[in-house]
């Protein structure tokens, strides 16, 4: 997952208009050793919403910062309006500080500042 990517973004293989700047897809644990930010490990997993799937958002998304789950929310909308994640989840709620301003240049899955 961390050689998707064109330039400075990465790009979402199921739907290449969803990027997200390199600089904040790619985090590093303690040891310098890189990992996909979990916003962007538990977009795959909104494909088909398994158990499995369903208990990994739910332990992550509660950790997430509101700049994560803003783009989260709006990379999952642009996939499926009508996500379950979207619907049930507390955690998902449009924030209305995270559509402009601060959180603004991360709330878009284009990787282009659009909110």
């Amino acid at each position: 997952m961390l050689d998707e990517s064109e330039e400075e973004h990465w790009v979402f293989r199921r739907d290449r208009t969803i990027q997200r700047p390199l600089s904040l897809s790619v985090r590093r644990d303690p040891s310098r050793i890189p990992f996909l930010a979990p916003e962007i490990q538990v977009l795959y997993k909104a494909r088909s919403v398994r158990a499995k799937h369903q208990a990994d958002f739910d332990l992550v998304a509660p950790r997430m910062n509101r700049a994560a789950r803003a783009w989260l929310r709006t990379a999952v909308t642009q996939l499926d309006a009508r996500h379950p994640w979207l619907i049930s989840s507390l955690h998902l709620a449009r924030d209305k500080d995270c559509v402009r301003g601060e959180d603004a240049e991360v709330a878009s899955p284009l990787g282009d500042g659009a909110p």
